[in-house]
């Protein structure tokens, strides 16, 4: 469920840059989220045979992605800002 609104703010998102641009950029945001997800198989591919430990590797991962959230923060699109 978590990650199915996840899908759907960042798809929101998309929608409103869009709408910035001008133009259809979806297929962008398509294709880096696809880019990401293979990215993120290798990454934890590279970690299980170097011996990292899965709540290591969790726990770094889930630290860069908060620091990524917080930097982004006032990048977002506000409420009405279409």
């Amino acid at each position: 469920m978590a990650g199915n609104m996840l899908n759907i703010a960042m798809n929101t998102q998309a929608v409103g840059t869009e709408a910035l641009y001008g133009r259809s950029i979806m297929a962008s945001y398509h294709g880096l989220w696809s880019l990401a997800g293979f990215s993120g198989a290798a990454i934890g591919t590279l970690l299980v045979g170097l011996g990292v430990s899965p709540s290591s590797h969790f726990l770094v991962i889930s630290g860069m992605a908060l620091l990524i959230v917080i930097m982004g923060w006032k990048h977002l699109l506000k409420r009405g800002q279409q």
